[in-house]
C-alpha cells in the first residue's frame, strides 16, 4: 500500500476482506496488528470521504475491529476494555475466531494476577453496559439485556449450576434463534463467567502445566490435574516425542522417584522446546508463595496422586 493508496475502492476492500478471513483461520495474529496500525492511520487520513457513503464506512469499521480482537493479545489494557464495551458484537460473530484462546493468550502475558483481575472487572463492567444489538427480533436484543437476565436467572456471586445448566439448554434448544446467535449466546455467557472467576483463585488462573506422574501425563488446568487421553496415534507419538528429545522413552517414563528427605516428587515435565527434563514438582508453582492457593491446589492434588499410587501398590 502506498503513501497515496485510497483504501475507498472495490477492489482494496474486496482484497480487505480475503486477508481479515486468512489472518483470522490461521490466527496471525502480530501479522494483524500490523494491518491494524495502517488500517487505522489511513482511515482516520480519508475518514471525510465516507460520509455519505455508509456502509464503505461500516465495513472499515468493523475490519477495523475485527484486526483489533485477532491481535488482543497485543493490545493494552486499556484498548481491550475499549473494545469489548463498544464492538464485542464483532468476536462473538467473527468466522472461525477463538475468542477463550485469545483472551487466554493476553492473560498469560500479565505476569501480575492482581492485574489480570483489574482487567477483568473493567472488561466486566464493560460487557454488563454494551448496548449492541445481537438478536434484534428476540425479547432480550442487546448483549446487556442477555446477561441481565442471565444474572436474573442463574445468579452472579453463587452461580446455580443447575440452573445454568437449564438456562444454556434452553439458548440450544430455542427455535426462534439462529444456530449463529446461539453460539454466540454461548460464547457471551462462558466469557462472562469467565471474568468473574479471579486469577488469584486456582479455577480462574489461566496458566497450565503439563508433567508426567506415574507413566501418564497430566495438565494442571483451572485448579484440577486431569490426565491426558491417549489416542490412536499416542504411544507413536510419545516415542517420537522421547526420541526428539535425546531420551529413551522406557527410562524417562522410570524418571520417578519420591525422596523422603525432603518429601518432594521427581518427575518429568513437557517444556516450550520439546523437551523433557527431571523437575521438582514444586518448581511448577516456583512463582507462587507457598501461601497462594495455586500452590496449595497442586500440591493437594500431587498428595491425592502420590496416596493412590500408595495405596494401589
Amino acid at each position: 500500500m502506498t503513501e497515496n493508496k485510497k483504501i475507498n475502492n472495490q477492489e482494496f476492500i474486496d482484497s480487505l476482506d480475503r486477508t481479515i478471513s486468512f489472518l483470522v483461520i490461521n490466527d496471525e495474529q502480530e501479522k494483524a496488528y500490523k494491518l491494524l496500525k495502517v488500517l487505522e492511520r489511513r482511515y482516520l487520513e480519508q475518514k471525510n470521504e465516507f460520509n455519505d457513503d455508509l456502509k464503505t464506512k461500516e465495513f472499515f469499521e468493523n475490519a477495523i475491529a475485527k484486526l483489533q480482537y485477532i491481535a488482543l493479545p497485543l493490545l493494552d489494557n486499556e484498548k481491550i476494555v475499549e473494545i469489548i464495551g463498544n464492538s464485542f458484537r464483532v468476536a462473538l460473530y467473527l468466522e472461525g475466531y477463538n475468542l477463550e484462546q485469545k483472551w487466554k493468550g493476553k492473560m498469560i502475558s500479565i505476569l501480575d494476577l492482581k492485574e489480570r483481575d483489574d482487567l477483568k472487572e473493567k472488561c466486566r463492567k464493560a460487557l454488563f453496559f454494551n448496548k449492541e444489538r445481537i438478536t434484534p427480533n428476540y425479547n432480550y436484543k442487546t448483549i446487556s439485556d442477555w446477561l441481565k437476565n442471565y444474572i436474573e436467572r442463574v445468579g452472579l456471586d453463587k452461580v446455580n449450576a443447575l440452573q445454568r445448566s437449564q438456562y444454556l439448554l434452553e439458548i440450544r434448544s430455542n427455535k426462534t434463534l439462529s444456530e449463529a446467535d446461539k453460539l454466540a449466546l454461548l460464547t457471551l455467557i462462558s466469557f462472562y463467567n469467565d471474568l468473574n472467576i479471579s486469577s488469584l483463585t486456582p479455577q480462574g488462573l489461566e496458566d497450565e502445566a503439563n508433567f508426567v506422574y506415574d507413566d501418564k501425563p497430566f495438565i494442571f488446568k483451572k485448579g484440577f490435574l486431569e490426565p491426558v487421553e491417549k489416542d490412536k496415534n499416542f504411544e507413536e507419538n510419545w516415542s517420537e516425542f522421547m526420541n526428539l528429545s535425546g531420551l529413551q522413552a522406557a527410562d524417562a517414563l522410570k524418571n520417578v522417584e519420591t525422596s523422603d528427605k525432603n518429601n518432594t516428587l521427581q518427575d518429568s515435565v513437557f517444556t516450550k522446546d520439546n523437551s523433557v527434563e527431571p523437575f521438582n514438582v514444586n518448581e511448577i508453582l516456583g512463582k507462587y508463595p507457598p501461601s497462594s492457593l495455586e500452590y496449595k491446589a497442586v500440591k493437594q492434588e500431587i498428595e491425592r496422586l502420590r496416596k493412590n499410587k500408595k495405596n494401589a501398590s
